[in-house]
């Protein structure tokens, strides 16, 4: 089971419990459940779905927790928990929406608010999680005023859910903007605040924020909690989506964004009042109670026993068995939480030493593409023959993988990207490391457009792997020319491998490829490969690319 969807928030302007037992029934009845068959207490089994209410209400607080269980076509299995908690006091009540997944197939589990969340987020109130206003729909800012506001509230340390911007975009009608914004606002319902900028606004936005964290152009950027102004390394964690990446529908920047932080599971911690809530109905109710005793004391047909005292028993048993049971349950779930979050923890300590790594080669290999230049000038070589990676702020600098192909096929003219290569690039997307990734498949293809130029120029001898020897350009750690004997000898393996082509090539509309870029080192199943096809001796002088994509597709030895 997978937490796919938590929102906690507060709203002083509700009867809590009131509002979540109305909308729950809608909710129920816009799924075929008739009301009738929605219990006020306990469990009911409708076919393949399962309802559960408890509920209490005393002078410490109230209680009302709703739950559907429902299988999808798909096979999945979905469990949807509303809680509703007040306590006497000032104190605001508080909504707890859950949405848990089982799903076979272990495939990314998409997150999205549940329509019973939107329903109470609709109902006229004051919803808020610490200082930010929630709503499922899009907050348009429009005036300086407010913009400055919003400044503040992307900065306000005791913010704790993202903020999401959505410039304007002057490509589009103020109609899509709005429905894009729409569309996002829906999906991230409770989870995340969405603000549409508009063209009045927006400059005065960015006029707040320092360099590295605005955003324009039509382009998204969602805040995470705690920003850091003054540390430019900050910035990345600040996702910057471009227009280029959601232009396809109006859908798609909601998607996205809930992918994104869906991947960073930064849910919020359980409600206090929870804590104190809690054991009004983790036991059974008296009703509950006696209702079990019942039933089994109506089992015993045959004269025994005092049934008066077989009951109290059975009462009494029943109970501390509820109890037991709800005390279990809490802990398994306590315990799994703090195992996914020791698990998350090492994979990120070691994606981090990973990166270091990388990072230090990178370095390395800038130095030697440095001295190879000085050495080649030093020799007189022509200019074309020493052209080496130009200055990283002359480049354009990619907003995502797909963004880097982009910028390929434009700017790039040795190097032909065949139109099928592109492999599940909306996965590698979404990754916490895709600007890095994309960063560098864009140095690794300039590397082979630099590489094919200098072979032209009778400058390059010894393949790919001895120009990077030489140049730098390139660190031969994350260069392959060929598989090794195991995938080279397997035909599962090998067939992977066999790769589009551009005919002019002369090897027909596909070929075996063998060499490929390392975008980074690691066994990470999603860490990009570039398989290319070296022509730059051939028939059209070019290095021809196969496949960009995820490692696991391209299955060897230590990944299946």
């Amino acid at each position: 089971m997978t937490l796919v969807y938590r929102a906690i928030w507060t709203d002083e302007d509700h009867i809590a419990q009131a509002v979540l037992e109305d909308e729950f029934a809608k909710w129920c009845r816009s799924k075929g459940i008739p009301l009738d068959q929605i219990p006020v207490r306990g469990r009911e089994q409708i076919e393949e779905r399962t309802l559960e209410i408890r509920r209490a209400d005393t002078e410490v607080g109230a209680v009302l927790r709703t739950r559907l269980t429902e299988p999808d076509p798909a096979g999945r299995v979905w469990t949807t928990t509303a809680t509703a908690l007040s306590e006497p006091g000032d104190d605001a009540p508080t909504y707890w929406i859950e949405v848990d997944c089982e799903d076979p197939s272990a495939a990314p589990t998409p997150m999205a608010a549940p329509r019973l969340a939107r329903q109470i987020l609709d109902i006229a109130g004051s919803p808020r999680r610490g200082p930010v206003v929630l709503s499922a729909k899009p907050q348009v800012i429009l005036d300086r005023e407010t913009a400055a506001q919003v400044v503040d509230l992307v900065f306000d340390a005791s913010r704790d859910i993202p903020l999401v911007i959505f410039s304007p975009d002057s490509r589009a009608s103020v109609e899509i903007n709005h429905k894009r914004a729409l569309s996002a606002s829906k999906r991230l319902a409770g989870v995340a605040a969405v603000h549409l900028l508009g063209p009045g606004a927006i400059d005065f936005f960015n006029h707040g924020m320092p360099d590295g964290f605005r955003v324009y152009g039509g382009a998204v950027r969602h805040y995470l909690p705690g920003v850091q102004p003054d540390d430019d390394a900050d910035s990345v964690r600040h996702r910057f989506y471009g227009p280029k990446q959601f232009n396809r529908t109006v859908e798609r920047a909601g998607e996205l964004i809930a992918r994104r932080l869906a991947t960073l599971q930064q849910w919020p911690e359980e409600p206090e009042p929870w804590r104190r809530l809690r054991p009004l109905i983790s036991r059974p109710t008296d009703e509950e109670i006696a209702q079990r005793a019942a039933g089994i004391a109506e089992q015993l047909s045959a004269p025994g026993p005092d049934v008066g005292g077989l009951q109290a028993e059975l009462e009494e048993a029943i109970s501390l068995l509820v109890i037991a049971e709800a005390d279990r349950d809490a802990q398994a779930k306590n315990a799994g939480d703090e195992i996914d979050r020791l698990r998350r923890q090492v994979a990120s300590l070691d994606a981090d030493l990973t990166d270091a790594v990388d990072a230090q080669e990178d370095l390395q290999a800038q130095v030697l593409s440095q001295s190879y230049m000085l050495r080649s000038a030093l020799r007189g070589d022509s200019p074309e023959a020493v052209e080496a990676v130009a200055d990283a702020g002359q480049l354009p600098v990619p907003d995502g993988v797909a963004d880097a192909i982009d910028l390929a096929r434009e700017h790039l003219r040795s190097v032909v990207l065949h139109e099928s290569a592109p492999r599940e690039i909306e996965l590698l997307d979404q990754n916490l490391k895709y600007k890095a990734w994309a960063g560098a498949i864009w140095q690794g293809l300039l590397a082979l457009e630099h590489y094919a130029r200098a072979t032209a120029g009778g400058a390059s001898a010894g393949g790919f792997y001895g120009w990077c020897s030489e140049s730098g350009e390139w660190a031969t750690s994350k260069v392959a020319m060929g598989e090794s004997e195991t995938v080279e000898n397997n035909a599962r393996m090998r067939a992977a491998r066999v790769l589009p082509i551009d005919p002019a090539v002369g090897l027909g509309g596909e070929t075996y490829m063998g060499a490929h870029l390392k975008i980074q080192k690691g066994g990470e199943t999603q860490i990009p490969r570039i398989y290319f096809h070296d022509d730059t001796g051939g028939a059209t002088g070019k290095v021809h690319v196969g496949f960009i994509g995820p490692h696991s597709l391209m299955p060897n030895k230590q990944t299946n």
